[in-house]
């Protein structure tokens, strides 16, 4: 068992952190730019913008500043200003996380038909996780070592405790809520089995990736293995939210399962016809059902054919 406050074994944890960077920034770069369709199917117009959209850029685009900015940070040799680098490095990280756990309660918001005793108590506890996330802008503090001709950093294990605690619990809930709204509708299509897999494929992903900086703020071994796993986890959730979020945006073709309350009745409600350059109709039908008990479930009838 290596002395983990030895200077050296902390000298060798950073050096592994670094490397992890490099490959994190060169990873999640490939997958902007893999991903680029989507944004050039909004702005060329394929694709009609929602404001949702808002929150999957800021996802995705918040991640890949982050990334960039942290390895700015520990790959310089002079003098910088460490302190403004992590912070706005933390700031970036934070929104990334917090814009994950929306994604998925927005379709917990579209599976319920954005029901307000649903939709109340998810918006109190989403508001829960972004006074964590605010909080934790400030938890790490970096100063330039002339001696180490680098940026030293130090954290509060505590607050990293609770925000990967408290995005764990938050996102359990929403997928239980998600799956509860799902095997209570009617309907079993095609889009219901995509919201139900997708919703388990996040929950699996972002609980595992989210687990590992728990444990080690945990053990808290070292300032260096503190921040050695956040960085990873929030990568590996940004990209599964990410892609769920354009696989159900291409499945539905036209960006309209969240409900009338969301985006407003002339997008969410009616039926709205896409021709292909076949000029074959794509027909995608968006409605409440009112159940006889006066129940109220939301279906999404999509026509596969086209797909």
């Amino acid at each position: 068992m290596p002395d983990w406050s030895d200077p050296l074994e902390i000298q060798r944890d950073t050096e592994v952190f670094v490397k992890i960077l490099i490959l994190l920034l060169g990873l999640y770069t490939w997958e902007v730019l893999g991903s680029l369709r989507f944004e050039w199917q909004v702005i060329s117009g394929k694709k009609k913008f929602t404001w949702l959209m808002v929150v999957y850029f800021l996802c995705k685009y918040s991640l890949l500043m982050c990334l960039i900015v942290v390895n700015i940070a520990t790959g310089v040799s002079t003098e910088v200003n460490c302190g403004a680098l992590y912070t706005f490095s933390q700031i970036a990280g934070n929104t990334a996380i917090g814009t994950t756990s929306a994604l998925l309660m927005f379709r917990t918001f579209a599976i319920w038909s954005t029901k307000k005793y649903i939709v109340i108590p998810l918006c109190v506890l989403f508001l829960g996780q972004w006074a964590l996330l605010l909080h934790g802008y400030t938890i790490v503090k970096s100063s330039w070592s002339p001696e180490a001709m680098a940026c030293v950093v130090y954290t509060k294990p505590e607050i990293i405790k609770a925000i990967y605690v408290y995005t764990m619990l938050f996102d359990l809930t929403v997928l239980l809520l998600s799956i509860a709204g799902l095997l209570l509708s009617p309907a079993r299509s095609g889009l219901w089995g995509l919201l139900f897999t997708d919703g388990v494929i996040y929950f699996i992903a972002s609980f595992t990736a989210y687990l590992f900086p728990v444990v080690f703020a945990y053990l808290n071994l070292n300032p260096a293995m503190n921040i050695i796993c956040p960085v990873p986890a929030s990568v590996c959730s940004g990209i599964v939210a990410c892609r769920l979020f354009v696989r159900l945006s291409d499945r539905v073709h036209a960006d309209v399962y969240i409900p009338e309350a969301l985006v407003g009745p002339s997008e969410a409600k009616g039926r709205i016809n896409h021709n292909c350059s076949t000029s074959t109709p794509i027909v995608v039908d968006i409605h409440i059902r009112h159940s006889a008990k006066g129940s109220e479930s939301y279906t999404s009838d999509v026509d596969d054919e086209h797909f």
